[in-house]
């Protein structure tokens, strides 16, 4: 059944972006996300849980049962198979759609002057919002949830992206379990829910959130849901979004300060002010507490995942959020 899916999608929509989009984005992936959502979206624990001990208990049966290796062998890469073409047939295929890049024609190169201009206006912002911040910058899940749906949602429909309006997103425990994967949330399609590391520093979570949120609307690229958790958290009616939003995408425009610029840099920093740093030293110690385990082999992975996915620029991909973000604020000042 699963096989008959897989290969039925990949004949309709091929390497056409246009089917892509018209029939299993508008056809096949939003009736199935709504409709699971209708079905699980009420279950508080993450259904992830359910998945892997649904899988551990299918691989015990399968080594219990067969008793030649080969056997059971050929029944687990079966298993593997059918999670294969579930991957695409739940999710997967949104990497043949046209990008929102080239929907919205955002790919043009920015400058240097451009660059740092855009360096000096996110430290003022995040300078301004943090001040009118108290101490407490934890939140309410419930609260911040419904929030960035709404905020994601509306973001996507403005710009002529349809979306969904809900998508499941849950806190991750044991703490860490994706942080030392180098990974603050994941969008899991075998679940249909995005998860956040419950170790994550309160202050990243709503950007976090609404970045896997988008994933689950049906968009792919790193880049491009990076943008899209940007622009949302700041368009939030919660100060802490704005916040966490600024602050994110802060740390996109240091980290791309070219290396020979290390005045610019220096500059930069000491421009922000206490209690900004002050975070962005919590952050980092949080992080700290979750090293990352074997980050060579797992960045060397997700780059071969990402540009087998159409997506080019493999793990870069997560910088473009500077070029969309410029060329969207010009296209929208004229």
């Amino acid at each position: 059944m699963i096989c008959l899916a897989w290969v039925f999608i990949t004949l309709t929509i091929g390497n056409n972006s246009i089917k892509a989009d018209e029939f299993y984005f508008h056809k096949v992936y939003i009736p199935f996300r709504k409709l699971w959502y209708q079905i699980f979206g009420g279950i508080d624990i993450p259904l992830l849980y359910l998945w892997l001990i649904f899988v551990v208990l299918v691989v015990i049966l399968i080594v219990k049962e067969c008793k030649r290796i080969t056997i059971w062998g050929f029944h687990i890469a079966f298993m593997i198979l059918a999670h294969f073409l579930y991957f695409y047939i739940a999710w997967g295929f949104n990497y043949n759609r046209l990008s929102i890049s080239e929907r919205l024609k955002l790919k043009e190169p920015i400058n240097k002057l451009e660059f740092e201009s855009e360096v000096d206006h996110a430290i003022s912002q995040v300078n301004s919002i943090r001040s009118k911040l108290n101490h407490d910058l934890d939140f309410d899940w419930n609260t911040l949830k419904n929030d960035m749906e709404q905020s994601v949602s509306l973001f996507l429909k403005q710009n002529q992206l349809q979306s969904l309006e809900k998508v499941s997103s849950k806190a991750l425990f044991p703490r860490g379990s994706l942080l030392v994967l180098s990974t603050a949330g994941v969008y899991w399609p075998f679940a249909g829910e995005s998860m956040i590391d419950a170790g994550l520093h309160p202050i990243e979570v709503p950007f976090t959130m609404a970045h896997e949120l988008a994933h689950g609307m049906g968009w792919t690229d790193e880049g491009e849901c990076n943008w899209i958790a940007y622009e949302s958290c700041i368009r939030s009616k919660l100060l802490r979004c704005n916040y966490s939003g600024n602050l994110s995408y802060l740390k996109y425009l240091l980290h791309n300060i070219p290396e020979v610029d290390s005045l610019l840099y220096t500059h930069s920093v000491n421009k922000l002010s206490k209690e900004v740093r002050s975070d962005l030293d919590d952050i980092r110690r949080q992080h700290d507490k979750y090293p990352d385990f074997i980050p060579g082999i797992r960045n060397a992975l997700y780059n071969w995942y990402l540009k087998s996915n159409q997506v080019s620029s493999g793990l870069e991909s997560y910088n473009e959020i500077i070029m969309l973000s410029i060329n969207f604020r010009k296209k929208r000042t004229g």
